[in-house]
């Protein structure tokens, strides 16, 4: 499409066509009024099919107000009465939404200044947006939609108001944010403080923004704050509808959030409660766009796309430069992307026309190649490799046929039988045969559920032969294959049964499985391959691990493209498995077991890093109940239980993350002693006349003080050390460590209290430290990350420094035994007349002992 720098738009190959949609009473609509839109025929996400849900868009011409005569009375910009024809607005409005949910460009955000721009002052920014959206390459063939501050919407641009001429002369949809109040942080969070936000939103809606965009801000993982934000724009949306217009609800969470993927899950769960609940009470034509940072975890959002609510989820980057938007945009697929500083980034008034029009070309030509729009098969991968969730499936042997698809056709039309919940579930081949709500089953899953439609072998086994039981009849995989495929399968599950450690067996078994893999891959489909450990199995670890280690050999021989996805018995020992779910050509890991309940499938499944659960929902007791809302009600916890234990990560995997991965420094707060002594008196604190033990009270007076300072947050800190004593010490009601973690985002450590020897060929090594395993033990009962152990070098005497370091990795030995992480602190001494050369031979001695250790050793230094 060419140039939109006149009304109509000039260029347009295909066109929808607009009706003005308010008009003067003295001035009568006249050609002059028509609009031009660009088609959207090639904006569809392709091959996806359609929901039958409440997911349509509002109809041109479709409008609920009841007027005589198809016309209606609006209020104008200035205040003053006109008539319109109703049609037309509805028309209007239609088509922005149209636009706004399924074409392809950038969501521009125009509203605030970017950080980028330093010295200019709000007169001079407000003159370059006036420049940016009046500039020919700003054009609806990029940019679909542009969010304007609440003070521009009556200024004039080309003889226009700004938000007509985006939308009548430049084919763009116009968003107004709201004007914002600067808000204190509470539980985490910025609220939204506008005043004024009644007449705010009247005067919006009668300048003709489609919609209003509000902001919160997110800085730490405390529900109570987030579910607060969420509630509130929720609340505020309603207002909105009643006027007419489309939220735009932006809940960001800031790039320095303590702990942001926490931040995230907290979000997305309280987001996912907020568009239900609105489901039950919306019109066809309530929509919300969802405006959320660029996730820390790739396509973290998309659970929430195809909600019935949901007009269109949108991502942010407002402070990135535009090479690092660019990169999180192309990680996370059909979402619109919302930019400013990335969009804006090179763009300057002192450049010429020509300059200027090349570098906003450039900018949006940029962001639309990192623009990533998938379809049902790459969309259905990406949801089967990285989003959180379980599997389901429905197996009874006390059910009649008739019986389980009516159970199992009440779950699949549940509100809580939600994509956002649940990965996929498993069909058995009669199930194939059967409708829900008039739709093939399989067909139902997708295009109703977005749940992955998964196919399960149903040969039987054969009899036990070397402690396994193998598919009975691998024969019938092809017909079941093409029958799946048909019918819109994605996966293929097959599954067998280990009741032995017999090696011969365990071989054969997983030979036999890799078979079927290589038939359901040829087939464009995933193999689920489903071994299970008999729970009752002898030497049950010992089969695990011959299990393991027979996969990971088949692994071997597979190619970069071909992925398996693994359902295995719940493992004797934690993170069994692990080998498994890190591999490369793992798509997926559940644990699953055919003679446990789904509590503890739970219980076990959430202490396995990288394991999901894979449930038999009609086993589940509390779901055989007749009363509707009893049985809703169950369901929601259930499926609630079973997706937190799918996603959770053990507190200590999840403590290592943040100190491999995040920015930041350590505190220490594990002063003792004398040390301790000079602290306090540097805080205030008049020592003379205090014991040990008041000066240990007022210490701790002083720490409680600093830990719980609104200020002393996991944004900045990534440790804290402490005393020994400390760990007795609750802070607010709760143990010391677990305040730290859970309300501040700090990994909490403690300080072996061990004293120093003597000096001895230039080093002090530690004391024996009596009870230390005891000491160990209770350190991780309390909630503690990891043990510091200190000793100190003086002279650069190589046999003290090698002493030095046995002893550190001695002890490192003692806590990773201990199930803790430790501190090595080998401290050169700051006077140390030959520094330089002892840091030199400690380095050395360092790097022996680094290259000795295994993967799963680790410590901080």
């Amino acid at each position: 499409m060419g140039n939109c720098n006149t009304s109509p738009c000039a260029g347009a190959k295909e066109a929808d066509i607009l009706a003005n949609f308010a008009i003067d009473e003295a001035a009568p609509a006249t050609d002059d009024a028509i609009l031009r839109v660009p088609s959207l025929a090639a904006a569809h996400h392709p091959a996806d099919p359609p929901s039958r849900r409440r997911t349509s868009l509002p109809k041109e011409g479709a409008d609920d107000t009841d007027v005589p005569g198809g016309s209606t009375i609006v209020p104008n910009a200035n205040g003053s009465k006109v008539t319109a024809d109703k049609s037309k607005i509805a028309e209007k409005k239609a088509t922005q939404m149209r636009i706004l949910a399924e074409k392809d460009g950038i969501l521009a955000a125009l509203s605030s200044k970017p950080s980028f721009i330093d010295g200019s002052t709000p007169e001079e920014f407000r003159d370059l947006r006036m420049r940016l959206i009046q500039d020919p390459k700003f054009e609806n063939t990029t940019v679909v939609g542009a969010i304007m501050a609440e003070e521009y919407i009556e200024m004039e641009v080309g003889g226009k108001s700004l938000l007509d001429y985006l939308w009548e002369t430049k084919g763009i949809v116009p968003v107004v944010s709201l004007t914002q109040n600067k808000s204190e942080v509470v539980s985490g969070v910025e609220m939204v403080e506008s005043p004024d936000m009644e007449e705010s939103l009247e005067k919006i809606a009668r300048h003709g923004s489609l919609g209003v965009r509000v902001r919160s801000k997110i800085h730490l993982p405390q529900e109570a704050g987030i579910r607060e934000a969420v509630d509130q724009q929720f609340a505020m949306a309603k207002r909105m509808f009643a006027l007419g217009l489309v939220p735009v609800l932006h809940l960001e969470v800031i790039i320095e959030a303590a702990q942001r993927h926490r931040c995230e899950d907290i979000l997305r769960d309280e987001l996912s409660h907020q568009l239900d609940a609105l489901d039950l009470v919306a019109q066809e034509n309530e929509k919300v766009v969802l405006l959320v940072s660029m996730p820390t975890k790739p396509n973290f959002y998309m659970p929430l796309m195809d909600h019935a609510c949901m007009l269109r989820l949108s991502c942010s980057a407002h402070d990135l430069e535009r090479a690092e938007a660019c990169v999180l945009l192309a990680q996370n697929a059909n979402v619109l992307p919302c930019l400013g500083q990335p969009l804006v980034q090179g763009v300057a008034m002192h450049l010429s026309d020509e300059d200027f029009s090349r570098s906003v070309e450039e900018s949006t030509l940029a962001i639309m190649q990192a623009v990533r729009t998938v379809g049902q098969h790459e969309r259905q991968l990406i949801k089967m490799q990285g989003q959180g969730g379980f599997f389901a499936s429905f197996e009874s042997e006390s059910m009649s046929a008739e019986s389980l698809h009516a159970f199992r056709e009440r779950c699949f039309t549940s509100l809580h039988f939600s994509s956002y919940r649940i990965v996929g579930a498993v069909l058995s081949e009669a199930a194939l045969d059967r409708e829900v709500e008039g739709v093939p089953s399989a067909e139902f899953l997708w295009s109703e559920k977005k749940i992955l439609p998964i196919l399960s072998l149903d040969s039987g086994l054969a009899a036990e032969k070397h402690g396994v039981l193998l598919l009975k009849d691998t024969k019938k995989v092809e017909g079941l294959l093409a029958k799946g495929a048909e019918c819109g399968i994605f996966a293929f599950k097959a599954r067998s049964m280990i009741l032995q450690p017999d090696l011969t067996g365990i071989k054969a078994l997983v030979k036999q499985l890799f078979e079927v893999a290589g038939k359901v891959m040829a087939q464009g489909m995933v193999p689920i391959l489903a071994p299970e450990v008999a729970m009752d199995a002898p030497s049950k670890p010992k089969c695990e691990r011959l299990l393991v280690d027979a996969l990971l050999a088949a692994m071997r021989k597979l190619g970069p493209a071909q992925k398996v996805a693994f359902e295995l018995g719940l493992p004797s020992e934690a993170n069994v498995y692990l080998p498994l779910s890190s591999h490369p050509n793992t798509m997926r890991l559940a644990g699953f077991s055919s003679s446990v309940d789904s509590s503890q499938v739970c219980a076990i499944v959430a202490m396995n890093i990288g394991m999901c659960c894979s449930v038999n929902l009609a086993v589940v007791k509390d779901l055989q109940v007749q009363n509707d809302e009893q049985f809703e009600d169950a369901l929601d916890a259930t499926c609630q239980s079973v997706y937190v234990a799918s996603t959770a990560v053990p507190a200590k995997e999840e403590q290592t993350l943040k100190l491999q991965d995040s920015d930041g420094f350590g505190v220490g707060l594990d002063q003792t002693g004398t040390a301790l002594k000079e602290m306090l008196i540097r805080y205030g604190v008049d020592c003379k006349g205090l014991n040990e033990k008041d000066m240990a009270e007022a210490f701790h007076e002083m720490r409680t003080r600093i830990i719980t300072c609104e200020a002393f947050t996991g944004q900045r800190i990534l440790c804290i050390t402490l005393a020994e004593g400390s760990m007795e010490k609750p802070i607010c009601g709760m143990p010391v460590a677990k305040y730290l973690w859970v309300h501040k985002g700090i990994v909490p450590f403690v300080k072996l209290s061990g004293r120093l020897v003597d000096e001895q060929a230039g080093v002090q090594l530690m004391k024996e430290i009596p009870g230390l395993d005891k000491k160990l033990s209770k350190a991780r009962a309390s909630g503690m990350f990891g043990v510091k152990g200190r000793s100190v070098i003086r002279l650069a005497n190589p046999v003290g420094i090698k002493a030095l370091m046995l002893q550190q990795m001695q002890i490192a030995k003692r806590i990773w035994a201990g199930g803790l992480v430790p501190i090595l602190q080998p401290e050169v001494d700051f006077t140390s007349p030959d520094k330089a050369k002892c840091e030199q031979i400690l380095l050395d001695e360092l790097m022996e002992h680094l290259g000795k250790l295994r993967r799963d050793e680790r410590i901080v230094l």
